[in-house]
């Protein structure tokens, strides 16, 4: 016995593609004007059929408007963290969010359906939809709710938001986020109005040290724009290929002469070039030969000296490359070889983030994928690895707990900051975990590529290293560092 449901579309396709990223099943039949998703094993479907003349129902409903006339809901145990990383996937969250443990989105093709946390309580499903005057966000900082792991002294504010931002910096004790047009929370937790709105979708954004420099684009798109302060300086590109399967390859920082630059990949996806920041002078101009390298995740060394490159070859497989920033001044070719990390010390297991503790220490982490096994030289999967430039040898090589490190790091002194489902502060020389917040829901993102598109966490640490701001679904987490 089999049973399913038929939902109307007017690109079955799309919308087969959307609900089997979020139900991690196989598309299982697909022909013109139809398309079928369905487990790989079981009796149940849907199947998504063409519709002429198809429009979207109206939620919160709307007299003489089309009607929602069912609905999907679906069982989740991170409300935050799902609701993420179905944005990711093309979904759309709702302004109106009658309910507290469930989040009511959009499909790409406008069916509402519902993310109903497992919090071992039944929920009256007719109340999923049932409409409520929404009242003022209140903006002011309150307490989250559950407490911090391993450790006493940590405490976790919330400041709830309108919408969640794409990007966050610290401006003295204030954030700000660059793709929100500006916005600002003060604090005492108020939200001040943004100045201007980016007719642009952008969705990520980045800053240099100093602060004079930001920028936002599109983080598996192709457009970005550099900003001094509110100030537009110039719009930035990379190249088209592959772009929508990886991260934008973008960093902003100071070189050791204190010019600021931007590195990026302007023109081809594996030729990097450095930019004055001020007047789009391309420094590292000259004949190159690259190689096959999909540059991805870049970050200077706090003096600039160095560039750390967490990109991705042909398997598709993650790797990591160092350069000498002073050195491809001179001769931009050293931007196109090995530089100054050994292949051997990287090919073990995937590389998937990293990030600069000092102007010599580097730390990588390493997910689940293996490579080559009897490469003694290199980090073993799931490993936090340090190290050093200047002596070309790994300081330390340390085991984590039993899941991959993600994406993102954040240096915090002798410590880092890894973001895979929630943050978690980790000590790279032993790969002890010293505390974390699994209340804090992040994306669930292991690597900057491939063709399912998750945002990358968004998170920044107070230049003083005692505050940490992460952004979630419906609000921006203050977590107190030990």
């Amino acid at each position: 016995m089999w049973w399913g449901t038929a939902i109307e579309a007017p690109d079955p396709a799309l919308l087969a593609r959307f609900y089997a990223g979020l139900l991690e099943w196989p598309i299982a039949h697909e022909e013109l004007g139809t398309a079928v998703v369905a487990p790989p094993q079981g009796a149940v479907y849907l199947v998504f059929q063409e519709a002429a003349g198809y429009r979207p129902p109206t939620w919160p409903p709307v007299d003489g408007e089309q009607r929602t006339m069912m609905h999907l809901d679906f069982q989740v145990a991170g409300l935050d963290a799902t609701v993420a990383e179905v944005v990711g996937l093309g979904a759309v969250l709702a302004p109106d969010q009658p309910q507290d443990n469930v989040r009511v989105l959009f499909d790409p093709t406008g069916h509402p359906f519902c993310l109903c946390r497992d919090d071992g309580q039944a929920r009256d499903a007719r109340n999923s939809y049932a409409w409520t005057e929404q009242g003022p966000v209140d903006s002011r900082r309150r307490p989250a709710r559950g407490a911090p792991h391993l450790g006493a002294s940590m405490t976790v504010e919330s400041i709830p938001v309108k919408s969640a931002p794409r990007s966050l910096a610290w401006d003295g004790d204030e954030l700000v986020s660059a793709t929100g047009g500006g916005r600002r929370w003060g604090p005492d937790g108020v939200e001040r109005t943004a100045p201007f709105a980016w007719s642009f979708p952008f969705d990520a954004g980045t800053a240099s040290a100093s602060g004079r420099y930001s920028a936002v684009y599109q983080e598996r798109g192709t457009k970005a724009v550099l900003l001094g302060g509110e100030r537009t300086v110039r719009e930035l590109n990379r190249s088209y290929y592959h772009a929508p399967n990886y991260d934008y390859p973008l960093a902003l920082g100071a070189l050791g002469d204190g010019r600021e630059v931007v590195v990026h990949c302007p023109d081809e996806y594996n030729v990097l070039q450095i930019e004055d920041a001020a007047s789009g002078e391309r420094l590292t101009a000259g004949g190159r030969e690259p190689e096959d390298v999909f540059h991805s995740r870049l970050s200077l060394s706090p003096d600039g000296r160095y560039l750390l490159s967490v990109g991705w070859v042909w398997q598709p497989f993650g790797m990591a490359l160092v350069y000498d920033t002073a050195l491809a001044l001179s001769d931009p070719g050293t931007l196109d070889g090995e530089g100054l990390l050994p292949i051997s010390a990287v090919m073990s297991a995937e590389v998937t983030a990293g990030c600069w503790l000092d102007t010599d220490r580097l730390v990588l982490a390493t997910g689940a994928e293996e490579w080559d096994e009897e490469e003694a030289a290199g980090l073993p999967p799931r490993h936090l690895g340090v190290w050093s430039v200047s002596e070309g040898r790994w300081l330390h090589r340390s085991p984590v707990a039993d899941v991959d490190p993600g994406v993102l790091l954040l240096p915090r002194g002798d410590q880092v900051i890894s973001f895979l489902g929630h943050p978690r502060l980790l000590d790279p020389a032993t790969g002890r975990i010293v505390a974390e917040w699994p209340e804090v829901a992040v994306p669930v993102k292991p690597t900057c590529f491939g063709y399912r598109r998750v945002p990358t966490p968004v998170a920044a640490l107070h230049p003083d290293g005692t505050r940490l701001a992460v952004a979630t679904a419906e609000s921006i987490a203050l977590i107190t560092l030990p």
